[in-house]
């Protein structure tokens, strides 16, 4: 048997993976009857229980990542912290959150070895989901298995597997749940998503795992250059190729449909022309990494996570981190301080006409024959107009005016040539009258009407340019003697000072008005908790996602957790690819909330 002190590895993995809805409380009482044999019985089982090999064992073919946490039990007390006054109904420590989630019987939760780490891996099962493999530490295996498999109260059977030494733990009434796999080989409590991962992972992680030196970081996710280069890869290959052949039979459907007619732009050949070369550059990028890395760090009143890519010494993955156009994040927080959501991109020069050529290729290849030479010209001068006007950093927001519940679309970016990105603008109105582009679009929206001028915003000097669009939805898909008023809505830019600000609305002026005059105390550079995210970030930064829950769904800035951010940025730190997300403590209770509600 091993030993306490044998091990020094720790886990990571978000226990709550077991099932879908755990309970959320144990009873805490007695549960009699448990292990009745008679103390000489249990020393003679015990004598005549086969010696078990705990000898390293190689990592499966099928392995995707080690995971580890350090000390489960105050990290697990920092995450249920994070629950806030929904603390209360969750299991109080690591040993009775073991015993609620695995439906042990709340007395074994005293065979749990609280100050000791767990450790696990992932590993790939088939088409389904990855299946989690978690071992904790027991004061004495073969005790556990004896007290929960005998007696009259006794809820599960024991069932030795031969070739992996592992006794597996079945429940006597299962009921509908999904099984999990559960077992104990040494001492150790092994625990699976499903059976299938305990047998091909159970041994590696008790005989292997347990032994390897451990991360210092609460929770950890360890992804080899073997891992990344097989099993990761092949997986996301497989999956777009599923995906993909849904695709292509959806559109072969869709063009029975419409008399062979070649694709819309929503239709499957559209999403696969899109999606095609991204994910090709995700398994480069993934192929061409060494070590890829995911730490989980709860903490007072937040929750960080931050995935490390280190690329190889050369090829795809080091090209891209190299490459990797990054900036701060002054023109997301400039946005007003209301806004709900926000993206930003950085980009250089060179990539921004880059990316145009490779948009306006797209739609040639959509569009096929439908696009004439002339059209192309017309597409191509648009976004040519608009990568050469606009700076190094756009950034996007969904908000709400000041007393208004209309959510507004907000664009702000840098701009190098005011003449130029005003010039793309207007121009690009007028491709939505290429029949190439106002048929399919038409299909969708309705027939579209625009007009150019001037508007009006408070407060906003010179008067902003205007943009006007009407949707009227086509007749023959309208039930017989229907009216319905069309769709309107404007957008308004103005330009100034280097600076592009626009916004997208029924009714575009309020908003418009407070994205140019957001100062300093009017912005989310006021935000007390996204300030704190960005300085614990320490990234030079390639794009930002900033949401905030509670203000997607209501316009009300009191309600609980309504000013509470989820922060995630994408870039570049000490030659390493970082993702990066900070989520503050009231954004968690808010989507929880919204998750109970479905």
């Amino acid at each position: 048997m091993q030993s306490n002190n044998s091990h020094s590895g720790t886990f990571a993995g978000r226990l709550n993976r077991f099932r879908r809805s755990a309970p959320l409380l144990v009873m805490l009482g007695l549960v009699s009857a448990i292990g009745c044999d008679d103390e000489s019985n249990t020393k003679a089982a015990a004598s005549a229980a086969p010696v078990e090999d705990l000898s390293p064992v190689p990592a499966p073919a099928t392995l995707l990542a080690d995971v580890f946490v350090a000390q489960p039990d105050p990290t697990w007390k920092e995450l249920r912290g994070l629950a806030g006054p929904g603390a209360a109904l969750l299991p109080a420590n690591y040993p009775i959150l073991v015993t609620t989630l695995t439906g042990l019987p709340p007395t074994a939760a005293s065979s749990i070895d609280a100050g000791l780490p767990v450790v696990g891996a992932v590993v790939d099962v088939g088409e389904g989901n990855p299946g989690l493999v978690l071992a904790a530490h027991l004061r004495s295996g073969r005790e556990l298995i004896a007290a929960v498999t005998k007696g009259a109260d006794a809820r599960f059977d024991a069932k030795r597997n031969d070739e992996t030494q592992i006794t597996m733990l079945s429940p006597k009434n299962p009921g509908n749940a999904e099984p999990l796999g559960m077992g104990v080989l040494g001492n150790y409590l092994i625990v699976g998503t499903v059976p299938a991962a305990v047998d091909q992972a159970g041994p590696y992680v008790v005989r292997t795992l347990t032994k390897q030196a451990a991360p210092k970081e609460p929770i950890v996710a360890i992804a080899s250059e073997k891992a990344l280069a097989g099993p990761i890869a092949t997986r996301i290959k497989a999956a777009w190729k599923r995906r993909r052949e849904q695709l292509q039979e959806m559109e072969l459907q869709a063009r029975k449909a419409r008399g062979g007619r070649a694709p819309d732009f929503g239709d499957p050949a559209a999403a696969l022309l899109g999606i095609e070369s991204a994910v090709d550059d995700l398994v480069s990028i993934v192929e061409g990494s060494k070590l890829a890395k995911l730490v989980v760090r709860p903490a007072d009143r937040h929750l960080e996570a931050e995935l490390e890519v280190t690329p190889k010494a050369s090829g795809e993955a080091k090209k891209l981190v190299e490459e990797l156009p990054t900036g701060d994040l002054s023109l997301l927080k400039s946005l007003p301080r209301g806004t709900s959501l926000a993206l930003l991109s950085q980009s250089s020069a060179t990539g921004r006409l880059e990316s145009a050529k490779a948009t306006e290729d797209t739609f040639a290849k959509l569009l096929d024959s439908r696009l004439g030479d002339a059209d192309r010209k017309r597409l191509q001068g648009v976004l040519t107009q608009v990568a050469k006007g606009r700076g190094n950093q756009l950034a996007f927001g969904l908000g709400r005016a000041a007393g208004s519940d209309e959510i507004a679309l907000l664009i702000a970016a840098d701009v190098s040539d005011s003449g130029e990105i005003n010039k793309g603008i207007r121009d690009g109105r007028g491709l939505l009258g290429v029949k190439a582009f106002a048929e399919p679009l038409e299909e969708f929206l309705g027939q579209i009407k625009t007009s150019i001028g001037k508007g009006k915003a408070p407060d906003v000097t010179p008067a902003p340019d205007r943009i006007g669009v009407e949707l009227r939805p086509k007749a023959s898909k309208l039930p017989k003697g229907a009216k319905v008023e069309p769709k309107r809505f404007e957008l308004l830019w103005h330009v100034q000072d280097g600076k592009l600000r626009a916004v997208v609305a029924k009714d575009a002026g309020p908003a418009l008005s407070e994205l140019v005059n957001a100062d300093e105390q009017k912005s989310l550079a006021a935000h007390p908790e996204l300030a704190q995210q960005i300085r614990r970030a320490k990234l030079q930064v390639a794009f930002a996602l900033m949401f905030q829950p509670s203000r997607l769904v209501k316009s009300n800035a009191t309600a609980p957790g309504a000013d509470s951010p989820i922060l995630l940025t994408l870039g570049r730190r000490n030659g390493l690819g970082v993702m990066r997300l900070d989520a503050d403590q009231g954004a968690l209770q808010s989507l929880a909330r919204m998750s109970l509600r479905r």
